[in-house]
């Protein structure tokens, strides 16, 4: 099934995360060469930047705690696998709650989306073992993000209890030598993924841990 994200945040041509981020980017198209047809490794090169910068930008908005964990190990027994990145939010010195996966992935969509999937299940059962190891809530309704990536295309799904739901518009990010002289479609791209990325992450630091508020913020998103 679909859904929409909430409204995708604009990402100012002048943000010194944005910048950062496309030299970085450029930098390692100088030395890797394109992303193309290349293994999980290299994707991952020029998956990074746009993560990270993601990340600062939302810390910045939203005051939040974010922390991002590269090759997580997701351990349960609906599926165990490692991750190639986590981000957490930080509840407090001692807690933080997962919120969101990626994976890089290379080009076998339909067979990497049922990993994804089963990752996102995964992640999900963490997250309520640990609810339940702390006797907050007798309501289990949660809710993660996902990131499926091939550093070149991007797609963003969402679980919930039962369901997995995929964002209706997929975005892409040139990633070819071209850049290195030109950066414009490169900029346009990353500007569109990262508004999106910032967009679901301030969502889900925001909301708070109440099962009912987090039932009433993804009825927005799902588009029967």
């Amino acid at each position: 099934m679909s859904s929409s994200c909430s409204e995708p945040v604009e990402i100012d041509d002048e943000d010194k995360e944005l910048e950062q981020c496309i030299t970085e980017i450029k930098h390692k198209m100088g030395i890797i060469g394109s992303a193309t047809g290349r293994n999980e490794a290299v994707h991952c090169k020029y998956i990074s930047p746009i993560l990270y910068a993601s990340i600062y930008i939302t810390k910045r908005i939203t005051k939040k705690g974010i922390t991002i964990e590269p090759q997580f190990e997701v351990v349960s027994e609906e599926a165990s696998g490692q991750v190639d990145y986590t981000i957490k939010k930080v509840i407090d010195v001692i807690n933080e709650e997962l919120i969101a996966i990626t994976e890089g992935k290379q080009k076998d969509l339909v067979t990497e989306f049922m990993q994804n999937i089963m990752q996102l299940e995964s992640s999900y059962h963490t997250n309520t073992r640990k609810r339940k190891a702390s006797m907050a809530f007798d309501d289990e309704f949660d809710y993660l993000y996902g990131i499926m990536t091939t550093a070149s295309d991007w797609y963003f799904l969402m679980h919930i209890p039962e369901r997995i739901y995929c964002l209706k518009d997929d975005y892409h990010i040139a990633l070819n030598e071209k850049i290195i002289k030109d950066d414009a479609e490169l900029r346009c791209g990353i500007k569109k993924v990262m508004g999106v990325i910032v967009s679901l992450l301030k969502d889900r630091v925001k909301v708070d841990d109440s099962p009912d508020s987090k039932r009433i913020r993804t009825k927005k998103f799902i588009k029967e």
